[in-house]
């Protein structure tokens, strides 16, 4: 894990949504706004997440791909709409898992419209889905199309639970 910034007064104004004390204490000599970005998208603060995206802070992919995960397990949907912009394809998988264990159909669904199937791996996610017996989720994520690794799945409830029966594709 990357060093985080020792600045207490940048993660309290970032904590506490005080988008004007942030601004001030972000300066070309600041080391990297990291701790007080994750800790703004934690709590939910878009007018200070927007500051530090609007300064270039974080620079580094890991920081707003940790802050996208967070915002996806605490349920910030237009802070995870906005990192979506910002972050790879990696991390975008890192958040899917996140919201197939919470069962969160609104954020796999948006998770998944903004990136191709064929460049993330779903494997994890759907058993993840499956094993927390989110229906929902495993059925988007089971898409009529979607075959994972040539295998394409289907999908079907017996006795309450997720039963994904699959078939070899040619």
């Amino acid at each position: 894990m990357p060093h985080l910034d020792p600045d207490p007064a940048l993660k309290a104004a970032a904590a506490n949504d005080h988008a004007n004390v942030v601004d001030n204490l972000l300066t070309e000599t600041h080391p990297t706004g990291r701790e007080a970005f994750v800790e703004a998208v934690a709590r939910n603060n878009m007018e200070v997440v927007k500051l530090f995206l609007r300064k270039g802070y974080p620079a580094d992919s890991w920081c707003i791909g940790e802050a996208l995960n967070k915002a996806a397990a605490a349920g910030h949907k237009r802070i995870v709409e906005l990192l979506l912009e910002k972050t790879d394809d990696w991390f975008v998988g890192k958040a899917l898992c996140t919201a197939t264990e919470a069962g969160c159909t609104d954020f796999v669904a948006l998770l998944l419209s903004r990136y191709e199937h064929e460049f993330m791996s779903l494997g994890d996610s759907v058993k993840t889905a499956a094993s927390n017996n989110h229906y929902e989720v495993v059925e988007l994520l089971l898409q009529p199309k979607l075959s994972i690794m040539g295998t394409r799945v289907h999908l079907n409830a017996h006795r309450g639970e997720i039963v994904a029966l699959s078939e070899k594709v040619l």
